[in-house]
């Protein structure tokens, strides 16, 4: 029996070698195919990291209503100063209130370009990994049961060849000694 294990050990770990290698090429394949990807969203990465939050759509948007608000304020202030007959001292201050909260707004905004730059960083990275990592995760099982398998058939084989008792004395190297020992 020690034969035939040790053949049978043989085979199954070659077939677990062989097949675990063809999962291993469709898993290098698949990630040269990401790598494709990878180069394209880099493109759109650095073109939107190299480019000023104050370019987006987004922040001109925000500008032109802080723009728009603090017209309309100051316009208020005008009229109603006029009209109410209010001093200048309170003109000033009720100016440099409302200049106030136009600085607060801009810096507002300002942060807010600051995270919208943080949250695309992170958005690129995940979608990078999660890339990579779906790759591993489709391919990887296969990878190590093919080789477990392998590793199986090498220890059914070891322990088949080891359990053989080889021919001694004079006539071990003979042709029919060998013969006989194999069948």
């Amino acid at each position: 029996m020690g034969l035939v294990d040790g053949l049978i050990g043989s085979g199954l770990s070659i077939f677990g070698m062989a097949k675990g290698a063809k999962a291993g090429r469709q898993l290098q394949n698949a990630q040269e195919g990401v790598l494709g990807r990878q180069n394209s969203l880099a493109d759109w990465y650095n073109n939107q990291s190299n480019k000023s939050f104050f370019d987006t759509q987004a922040a001109q948007s925000g500008l032109a209503r802080i723009r728009d608000q603090y017209k309309n304020s100051l316009d208020h202030i005008n009229s109603n100063g006029v009209q109410g007959g209010a001093t200048t001292e309170a003109k000033v201050a009720a100016k440099s209130s409302l200049q106030d909260s136009y600085n607060k707004s801009l810096s507002n905004l300002v942060g807010y370009g600051t995270q919208y730059q943080n949250n695309m960083k992170r958005a690129y990275g995940g979608t990078l990994q999660g890339m990579y990592q779906g790759n591993n995760a489709t391919y990887m099982p296969a990878i190590r049961s093919w080789g477990n398998l392998a590793n199986k058939g090498a220890d059914i084989a070891q322990k088949g060849f080891a359990s053989m008792e080889l021919p001694t004395g004079k006539d071990a190297g003979s042709l029919a000694s060998i013969l006989k020992f194999l069948f």
